[in-house]
């Protein structure tokens, strides 16, 4: 592995701790600049700026105060890293009782300098908003790839 394979895989595994498993908000500057771009595809154009970011972050972590993210696998080349991961944690609305989620999902980042500037992912969202009462019924498709 390239040092700067391992870079990124060390990079990432600190962003990982330290803003999603220690929800420590501010760090999220830390990892990124106003250059990082999101694939999201509820922004038509760039995407969600970091101050977007941020406050999602507040909202999962109030929502979800055991929220954690383990990394699974990564693979790097140079500075991309594509990584599977699990997130868990209770997701806790003041009119119901807390509901326990546990999903996975995979996500490509790309870096610059030790920061984050390329973003995307797909997790199983169908799938915790079950999990955490938002659906009544789940019905499963499988579809080939």
């Amino acid at each position: 592995m390239s040092e700067a394979e391992t870079s990124v895989r060390e990079v990432l595994a600190k962003y990982v701790e330290r803003v999603w498993n220690d929800h420590d908000v501010e760090a999220f500057a830390d990892f990124s600049d106003d250059s990082v771009h999101v694939d999201d595809m509820r922004y038509e154009d760039e995407g969600p700026s970091p101050e977007d970011l941020q406050d999602r972050l507040r909202r999962i972590f109030e929502l979800s105060p055991d929220h954690e993210v383990r990394i699974l696998d990564t693979i790097s080349e140079g500075n991309y890293v594509v990584w599977t991961y699990e997130m868990s944690g209770s997701w806790v609305l003041a009119n119901r009782e807390p509901s326990f989620y546990r999903v996975r999902g995979i996500a490509f980042y790309g870096f610059r300098d030790g920061i984050v500037i390329k973003r995307a992912g797909v997790m199983e969202r169908l799938k915790m908003s079950y999990q955490i009462g938002e659906l009544e019924n789940l019905i499963d498709i499988c579809i080939p790839v």
